[in-house]
């Protein structure tokens, strides 16, 4: 619950930071590994640097933890695992693709709400992740975009303006 309100659009940020969201997919992947590896999860990272924004790199770095996670624990053992950060003139890109079965497109725009929970039996969190998520998102003004994967499972893409970028 602290996370959550720490990420929430209101809380302070770091004011006028930079920070190389490439870099901070780095340091979420390597943390991540020992729970990919327990699963027998293949996690890969593509990043192009330097994907440089305005930001707090703490809640930005529990952003991508978030996703790698949510992407172990819902999917099988063994699955494989995309991380990805990209970028154009005015936005850095993260997304996260994963092999397993994806969330029903009625169902993505729920995900994001606190506590909620795609069925009674998962027990593999407490409903805070993507509500995080998105929180942190929202603070940095940026988009969330929930999609099927090239891997067959579900794709998170997150969208951030650029640093120095012209505000829309």
């Amino acid at each position: 619950m602290l996370t959550l309100a720490r990420s929430e659009p209101h809380a302070r940020a770091a004011p006028g930071t930079t920070v190389d969201l490439a870099r901070i997919a780095h340091a979420a992947v390597t943390e991540m590994l020992p729970l990919g590896e327990a699963r027998g999860a293949q996690i890969g990272l593509e990043a192009a640097q330097p994907a440089n924004l305005q930001g707090d790199a703490s809640a930005l770095l529990g952003l991508a933890r978030n996703l790698i996670d949510n992407a172990l624990r819902h999917t099988p053992i063994g699955s494989r695992i995309e991380v990805e950060v990209s970028g154009s003139d005015d936005e850095v890109c993260l997304s996260v693709d994963d092999d397993g079965p994806g969330i029903p497109v009625q169902e993505r725009e729920r995900v994001f709400d606190r506590f909620y929970r795609r069925s009674a039996g998962d027990d593999a969190g407490s409903g805070l992740g993507l509500a995080i998520v998105k929180a942190v998102v929202d603070r940095h003004a940026g988009r969330i975009e929930l999609d099927q994967s090239a891997l067959g499972g579900l794709r998170v893409m997150v969208r951030l303006p650029r640093a120095g970028a012209p505000a829309a």
